[in-house]
């Protein structure tokens, strides 16, 4: 007697799995692998395709950014945005009120004046005329610059009354232009110029001959401050003439490092007082 063995796909309650026709896996639940917030895959995207390596790729590379901290989203390179800034190519306007009239600047130089003082002159006048640029300039400038200094030292200034002196009542400054940008060996020989040059200045009258005797009897000082410019050092110059301080200011024949005809230093001697309103207001070099 033959007992019937039961077909296992046929046990009640027994669900047999689906079969895929192909011989590929099933494909994956897409669904289940979409991240909260991204868009849902296609099937081509799941699987990244391995790229030719003989082939020129039509599409630009890509770079992986990681957005969520454990999702990674490519990027083409072309789609990033450049943050920097666009790079202007226009030149920076020109300050109408710092421009020089060509021609009177020509006319200055033909007058002999340096290119640098005549615009200096020029801007300081707004370009008025030759005659007020000259005037401007011969009112900041050693009157030896355009005389024989024989008949010019006896008319610098000075100080009309020399107080008796129980202390230190006189002193020297110079004032360096540091715009100039000199060497220590330049600056150092610059300054012993304006030394001299307001010593003899002084020298040439009464008035600063007792000067320099009281100047000398309490330490012969001297103090070196800073100067911002050409334009400063001229301004101060007439200031000092102004009020009475004797002054002489230094142009360089341009030998080394510099134009001919910078303004280097001034040099300024008189009563303390009188000096300091000029200078008090610079710094010490």
């Amino acid at each position: 007697m033959s007992e019937d063995i039961p077909d296992p796909n046929n046990l009640p309650g027994f669900v047999a799995a689906t079969q895929d026709a192909g011989d590929n896996p099933p494909e994956p639940n897409i669904s289940n692998i979409a991240v909260r917030g991204f868009p849902v895959p296609t099937a081509a995207q799941v699987l990244d395709p391995i790229p030719d390596p003989f082939s020129v790729a039509a599409d630009p590379p890509f770079h992986r950014i990681d957005q969520s901290g454990d999702h990674l989203l490519d990027i083409p390179v072309a789609a990033q945005i450049d943050a920097s800034p666009p790079v202007s190519t226009s030149a920076h306007p020109v300050d109408p009120a710092n421009q020089v009239d060509p021609q009177l600047l020509a006319a200055l130089q033909e007058l002999g004046f340096e290119e640098e003082t005549a615009k200096i002159a020029l801007v300081r006048t707004t370009n008025t005329s030759v005659e007020a640029a000259v005037q401007w300039i011969v009112e900041r400038s050693n009157e030896s610059d355009f005389e024989d200094e024989e008949e010019t030292e006896e008319e610098m200034g000075g100080s009309n009354s020399i107080p008796v002196a129980t202390g230190r009542t006189h002193k020297m400054v110079l004032v360096a232009n540091m715009s100039l940008k000199m060497g220590t060996g330049k600056l150092a020989a610059q300054v012993g110029h304006a030394t001299l040059a307001v010593y003899k200045a002084a020298m040439a009258t009464e008035e600063g001959k007792a000067g320099i005797e009281a100047w000398q009897r309490h330490g012969q000082v001297k103090i070196v401050v800073k100067g911002e410019s050409t334009e400063q050092l001229m301004d101060l110059f007439k200031t000092a003439k102004d009020i009475g301080v004797f002054a002489y200011i230094i142009q360089d024949a341009g030998y080394t490092q510099i134009p001919p005809g910078s303004r280097t230093v001034l040099g300024l001697f008189g009563p303390v007082q009188a000096v300091d309103a000029v200078t008090g207001h610079l710094k010490l070099l």
